[in-house]
């Protein structure tokens, strides 16, 4: 097997791509003068700038010792933040005003412009011209006070944000998973082909939703029985074998589970499990930060980073590790998921 190469080789000259804030930043200003801001941000009274405030936001995300709003806006006052963060202290108030005077709009299109930098990822293997869209969502945990956060409130200490993904193509018809209550009418099975056997389809027949015929059943959908190593999925579709095959319905679905690894490397790696803002502007700022600096990341090493180059990234923004350890560090971390791909 041809060896496969671990990314670029980090260099003296590249040395600046590790100071991702500055590289935010370069981008940013490029960004606004494309999408100018609200005109309160020209306000000679407002000492806060835009720039600032992104920046600052962005080095909490990174670094593990910042965990709160008053924490970011304590370490705006440190020396070395100043001259590499931000420009000035932040004020606990400007910081949390700076949330209604922004709009998500801009981070979105400096993040669409970031992502057509990347390689273009393959497509699935799925038959036809149809175009699809794989959509998810997952739970992030919200604090009492973020009162829009409605979805699966209990009492008054438990709140839950439900942000959604996703992937998109025009042009979609169904293939979607059944809760294990759901009620199948099974009318009549379907041979599988060897393709389906290999794809793991165990079962494949026409059927009908729901338990009662006097109430209506849905309308004739094609099951399709999925084994994976823990269960077996269960999933119905709107098309037909000559449009669909049993095996490129559990392919669309093996698709969208890149969705819910996606939120679990959101959270666990970039470690967006606790707010630095909390109205629905500033969470969506976060998240679109969270998502400009995984592509970053993804730029200058070739690939998304794991947790062995956060861990590293992070030592290096906290004074532990030096830029050198750090450029090691993140060679030796590529060049050892090089080899476990050609074994």
């Amino acid at each position: 097997m041809a060896a496969t190469s671990p990314g670029p080789i980090l260099r003296e000259t590249d040395l600046h791509r590790w100071k991702l804030v500055e590289a935010f930043q370069h981008r940013l200003a490029k960004a606004v003068n494309q999408r100018p801001l609200p005109a309160s941000w020209s306000d000679p009274k407002r000492l806060l700038k835009c720039g600032d405030y992104f920046g600052l936001l962005l080095f909490g995300l990174l670094n593990p010792v910042v965990g709160t709003m008053r924490g970011l806006c304590a370490a705006s006052r440190l020396e070395r933040v100043q001259r590499e963060v931000c420009s000035r202290s932040v004020s606990f108030g400007s910081f949390s005003e700076a949330q209604a005077l922004l709009e998500p709009e801009l981070l979105e299109e400096l993040f669409l412009s970031l992502t057509e930098e990347l390689p273009a990822a393959a497509a699935p293997a799925v038959s036809g011209r149809r175009g699809w869209l794989l959509q998810d969502g997952s739970l992030f945990d919200a604090l009492p006070r973020m009162y829009w956060a409605l979805w699966r409130r209990q009492g008054k200490a438990q709140s839950q944000v439900r942000l959604h993904l996703s992937l998109e193509q025009a042009g979609v018809a169904f293939v979607v998973r059944l809760r294990d209550e759901a009620v199948i009418q099974v009318e009549a099975e379907l041979p599988l082909s060897a393709a389906d056997l290999q794809a793991k389809v165990v079962r494949c027949a026409w059927v009908r939703l729901g338990s009662e015929p006097k109430r209506g059943l849905s309308i004739r959908l094609r099951g399709v029985w999925v084994q994976t190593p823990k269960e077996i999925l269960r999933l119905v579709t709107n098309l037909g074998p000559e449009e669909l095959t049993a095996a490129e319905v559990a392919l669309l679905y093996k698709q969208r589970w890149q969705i819910e690894l996606f939120f679990r490397w959101v959270k666990c790696i970039l470690g967006c499990r606790h707010w630095l803002a909390e109205s629905p502007q500033g969470v969506a700022v976060e998240i679109y930060l969270a998502l400009i600096a995984a592509l970053l990341l993804q730029l200058y090493t070739g690939r998304r980073p794991n947790r062995r180059m956060m861990e590293l990234i992070r030592f290096y923004l906290l004074g532990v590790a030096t830029l050198d350890e750090l450029e090691r560090g993140v060679e030796r971390e590529l060049a050892q998921l090089a080899r476990r791909k050609k074994i």
